[in-house]
């Protein structure tokens, strides 16, 4: 059960999902980014495409490299879990700190505002 690993996930869905594995963004790419950014509350009117691409790979920059747990860490996690034959592996502080609230209040733990406390407790 991972929490937030530094992996390259964002820009290899991307890819996938688009169903273009260039590292450029298409067309489509560039109004499903717009609509995302859009939906978080920004004016993209005034953004080129540009800017656009830029935010996207800084979004997938930080993804993977401001994560609090590395993809090495998690490997080391997973395994040494494995080798000690562990039926239930939580990799990353943040799977710790979901899986404590999920067994306290499982009931809660699809609604809106479980998601938005845990987003403020693990930052």
């Amino acid at each position: 059960m991972p929490g937030h690993i530094g992996t390259s996930i964002p820009l290899n869905s991307r890819k996938i999902q688009g169903g273009n594995l260039s590292d450029e963004i298409d067309a489509r790419q560039m109004a499903q980014a717009r609509a995302r950014i859009a939906s978080m509350g920004r004016d993209v009117s005034s953004l080129s495409d540009d800017d656009i691409r830029k935010i996207v790979a800084e979004r997938e920059r930080r993804f993977r490299e401001e994560a609090p747990t590395s993809a090495a860490e998690a490997a080391t996690i997973i395994l040494d879990g494995v080798k000690a034959d562990k039926w239930r592996i939580l990799v990353g502080k943040d799977a710790h700190q979901i899986d404590e609230r999920v067994r306290r209040s499982p009931e809660q733990a699809y609604d809106l505002d479980f998601f938005e406390s845990f987003a403020r407790e693990a930052g």
